[in-house]
């Protein structure tokens, strides 16, 4: 059904007026008012596919946070296991009339049990991730700012990457963004101060911005596919194709089976006038994957453009 689809939608994309017949302006008008509608639609799936891939993160993150419950959990059980063994063996013990021995092991015993008592940093950073897990972010957010009143100064880049993560939960971005900066500054080199920035900066629409955060994080990681999926994405919004193509480039080169990337690699050249390089990829890409949208729509955008060429001539 694949085959035969593809040669049936190349033909009728691909038919010409009559010899020395002039086009219908209406159908030219109608196709080209088509095309337009098609490029937006382009570029709004782009900013989709970015807000997507945010969630993505955001669930991911979530995930985490309930692996980190279930190991908690783990860990409990294992704890608990080990105290009956403990206490079976302090049992003995005393039977044995061994005293000492069974009061070592009865000490062993509480420590496993209690552990060392909390002290109250301690307590408010449990509460902080306790509300988060509520979704409980202004109650979160406070906690941490308790711990840091308690602790005096913090000058540890942790603490400020989590009032910027509850601070972006809360959707109070320009907090967040404050934060994000200053666990930069207490960690320079590090990738996630700047993904919280990107995140912060998509969600403001603030395109600039986030593409110099992106760029940051490909300064420390220059294969960082989503770091580079984005800042194409968001030139290509703008419309600057030459930039957007040397990014998509960069995925390309070290993803060359992502031909999703190739197709908006392909459509950037289309944009910048490289005509034949991006009719060769789309003509690359449908050999392998003949219903590949991009690629289809693609290659019969530049039949046509190069039929009504023609027809001028």
């Amino acid at each position: 059904m694949r085959t035969a689809f593809l040669p049936l939608v190349m033909t009728l994309l691909l038919i010409a007026p009559t010899q020395g017949e002039a086009p219908n302006a209406t159908f030219v008008d109608a196709a080209a008012s088509a095309g337009q509608k098609y490029n937006q639609d382009l570029i709004n799936a782009g900013v989709k596919l970015q807000e997507m891939r945010t969630e993505i993160v955001q669930e991911a993150q979530r995930k985490s946070a309930v692996a980190t419950t279930e190991y908690e959990t783990t860990i409990r059980h294992l704890r608990e296991a080990y105290v009956t063994k403990l206490e079976e063996i302090h049992d003995n013990a005393e039977k044995q009339n061994q005293a000492d021995e069974a009061k070592k092991i009865l000490e062993k015993i509480n420590l496993v049990k209690n552990g060392p008592e909390e002290n109250e940093i301690q307590k408010f950073w449990v509460s902080s991730f306790e509300a988060e897990e509520l979704q409980n972010y202004d109650e979160a957010i406070e906690a941490v700012n308790q711990a840091i009143e308690i602790g005096g100064k913090q000058s540890n880049a942790f603490v400020y990457l989590r009032l910027g993560w509850l601070n972006y939960l809360n959707k109070n971005y320009e907090s967040a963004i404050d934060s994000y900066r200053l666990a930069s500054q207490q960690a320079p080199r590090a990738i996630s101060p700047y993904q919280g920035l990107l995140n912060c900066f998509l969600a403001l629409d603030q395109t600039d911005d986030a593409i110099n955060a992106a760029k940051r994080i490909l300064l420390y990681s220059p294969g960082d596919k989503a770091a580079n999926s984005t800042i194409a994405n968001l030139y290509y919004k703008k419309q600057d194709y030459k930039n957007a193509a040397t990014y998509y480039g960069a995925i390309v080169s070290l993803n060359p089976e992502d031909l999703e990337t190739w197709s908006s690699l392909a459509w950037c050249w289309a944009k910048e006038g490289k005509v034949k390089e991006a009719e060769n990829v789309f003509l690359d890409i449908l050999a392998v994957d003949p219903d590949q949208l991009g690629a289809l729509t693609g290659y019969a955008e530049i039949a046509t453009l190069k039929k009504s060429q023609a027809n001028k001539e």
